[in-house]
């Protein structure tokens, strides 16, 4: 009896071929090997590896690595974290310049007339840039890039929204590089192989890359065009894909003049090689200094006798041995004896003629840093004008990240906003006296009738939205009112108020080393 064959119709055909193609779907298969390694361990070891590469730092390898930064981007960034976490020097460094900025933002209407302001279209465009600023937290989020920015001079996200919150997720630094510009920033491609460590799950990630790690490991071929549009940038190469910023990849640039990552600190890491060797010599200088030697002279036979030897000695050896071992009985271990067969010895001490090479060597490293007049210095005569001066530099080193930011909100708020677009500008620096200044400037206009909201809020370390509300609310509840007197109070002169300060530019050269020092505070000044 002949088996009988079975014949299938087209559709059974395509229904069995997808069954098929569905049962070896390599994303379906991703996800059964990962449940079975998936664990508390594998996630804590991603986490840390996600942006943390430390390498044993030598200087040799630094200065090779140095000589051709190209080629050795990897290397640099993983010394520059491996000192991060072994040099209290270089970790206060980084962070004072990533705590420097204070983010306050400033926003203005580009496109809006003044009969725009009342209308139902503007008034929807505002509630979306309202909406946008209230979900994502960009003091956090930014100050969070800014750090690794300096640390590994590269980042690159992912911005992520949900319900009520929006984020920026980081992407691993070694399974990606920039490829190209747009208008607002740089573009980057990333390595699929990241997926491919077994612990990595996909569900973590945007449902753009779950489609993009079937295209790549199914085989589907897209040509890849670094010319490719933001919209159209799905080609590939091997395991590469091209991102887009129409989907939330963003890349962030510490220095975007270059295409290279390297971080900014690379210039001091050999410098900050020779620390130890530094410390060691100060250590060795003063260790010797401590150090005295004793030396007593052994006298030779004065009288030669016919059957003695030359150069004999006028006392036994095991006699001297005996002398000398109760003689350091009796000292401390920091003063050694000797005894040589020679006249005329006599004690010898060891003097450090430079007992500051440590401490002078840390004084130029640390000047060469940022912040190293602020944070580091310990000179008596460093005043408040060369600190202010210091601060200022420093500010502006900061600050140069602003646009980068700027563009960030600028691209992902106006591509929501139905008609009107916004210009966003972040000011300021977290210092007492650059927030002092901006006070003083924007409520001095609005003393003289010019009244800009912008400046207020963000002198206050609000935007103008924050502000709006805040304002609203004391209205509201008669808060404002309660707070009258108090205000009346506050704007009376106190007794024995003199004169309002001057300006910096207006002091004679006794006046300017008076503030400077500020030496007038304990007769009841101020600074």
């Amino acid at each position: 009896m002949k088996d009988e064959q079975v014949k299938l119709t087209e559709e059974e055909v395509v229904e069995t071929l997808e069954e098929v193609k569905k049962a070896f779907d390599v994303l379906e298969f991703a996800k059964g090997y990962n449940d079975g390694v998936f664990s508390p361990m594998t996630q804590n070891t991603l986490m840390k590896n996600l942006n943390v590469s430390t390498m044993v730092p030598d200087r040799q390898g630094i200065e090779d690595a140095l000589k051709n930064p190209s080629n050795n981007e990897s290397q640099l960034v993983s010394y520059s974290q491996s000192y991060y976490f072994s040099s209290l020097m270089y970790k206060r460094n980084l962070e004072y310049i990533a705590n420097l900025p204070a983010f306050d933002l400033e926003m203005t209407c580009i496109n809006a007339t003044p009969e725009d302001y009342k209308s139902n279209k503007y008034k929807n465009d505002y509630k979306i840039v309202a909406d946008f600023l209230d979900k994502f937290n960009y003091r956090a989020q930014f100050k969070e890039v800014l750090w690794n920015l300096l640390m590994e001079e590269t980042y690159y996200g992912i911005f992520r929204e949900f319900e009520t919150k929006s984020v920026l997720q980081q992407w691993p630094w070694k399974y990606a590089k920039v490829t190209g510009k747009f208008e607002h920033g740089l573009l980057y491609d990333i390595d699929m192989n990241y997926f491919l460590q077994g612990v990595v799950d996909l569900d973590c990630y945007p449902d753009w890359l779950k489609k993009k790690y079937l295209e790549v490991f199914n085989g589907d071929t897209n040509k890849y065009r670094p010319s490719n549009k933001l919209n159209d940038r799905t080609g590939k190469f091997a395991q590469w894909v091209q991102t887009s910023p129409e989907n939330g990849f963003w890349c962030f640039k510490f220095n975007p003049k270059h295409s290279l990552q390297v971080p900014f600190f690379s210039g001091m890491l050999p410098e900050m090689a020779i620390v130890p060797v530094m410390r060691r010599l100060q250590v060795d200088q003063s260790m010797a200094a401590a150090r005295k030697l004793l030396v007593s002279s052994v006298p030779y036979l004065k009288e030669k006798k016919s059957s003695s030897v030359a150069n004999q000695l006028a006392i036994d050896a095991d006699v001297l041995g005996k002398f000398i071992g109760l003689a350091t009985q009796g000292i401390e271990n920091a003063i050694k004896v000797l005894a040589l067969p020679t006249e005329d010895i006599k004690g010898v001490e060891f003097e450090n003629t430079d007992k500051d090479t440590y401490k002078n060597f840390m004084a130029i490293t640390s000047s060469l840093l940022s912040g190293g007049k602020v944070i580091f210095s310990t000179d008596e005569n460093q005043n408040a004008i060369e600190t202010q001066l210091s601060l200022n530099l420093d500010e502006l080193l900061a600050e140069s990240i602003y646009p980068q930011f700027e563009d960030f909100l600028e691209y992902n708020i106006n591509k929501r906003t139905k008609k009107f677009k916004w210009k966003f500008r972040f000011v300021g620096c977290n210092d007492q006296f650059d927030r002092g200044r901006r006070q003083t400037e924007a409520f001095t206009y609005a003393d003289k009738g010019v009244v800009l909201p912008n400046k207020i809020a963000s002198s206050l370390g609000l935007n103008k939205i924050e502000l709006e509300r805040e304002l609203e609310e004391a209205q509201a509840t008669g808060f404002t009112d309660k707070l009258m007197m108090m205000l009346n109070v506050n704007t009376m002169s106190p007794d024995g108020a003199g004169r309002p300060a001057k300006d910096d530019a207006d002091l004679t050269d006794s006046g300017a080393k008076t503030r400077a020092k500020a030496s007038n505070i304990e007769k009841g000044g101020k600074i």
